[in-house]
């Protein structure tokens, strides 16, 4: 934890606030913190990189579509259960949108761990 802290304040020095690496570290910290337990840290983490990621690329970009699936991964693990099915559909919607579902076929881990396919 200590290490993306650190991560995150050298890539604030370097490259400020609105950068694609700062969000990358943001997102970093919030799945570590998700991982330890501190789920309002995570929410915080993961919610800023996904601004940032809204800012610079919009809402149909990968990054951003990552940014939500995080977001319900983090309240699926604190025990909020109904959001995450939202947020997952949500990602799976902006996923559709950037790929070409005709030749892509999209597997995206539900709230069960079961996958569901998309052709």
């Amino acid at each position: 934890l200590e290490c993306k802290q650190r991560a995150l304040d050298i890539r604030l020095k370097l490259f400020g606030e609105e950068h694609p690496s700062t969000a990358d570290s943001y997102h970093s910290l919030g799945i570590t913190q998700n991982a330890i337990g501190d789920f309002s840290s995570a929410l915080q983490s993961t919610e800023h990189a996904l601004h940032i990621r809204h800012i610079l690329f919009g809402e149909e970009h990968s990054s951003t579509v990552d940014g939500h699936y995080s977001l319900g991964e983090i309240r699926h693990t604190e025990g909020d259960f109904t959001p995450p099915g939202q947020v997952f559909e949500h990602a799976l919607t902006l996923w559709i949108v950037i790929l070409d579902t005709t030749t892509t076929r999209i597997r995206l881990r539900s709230q069960t761990n079961r996958c569901v396919d998309y052709n």
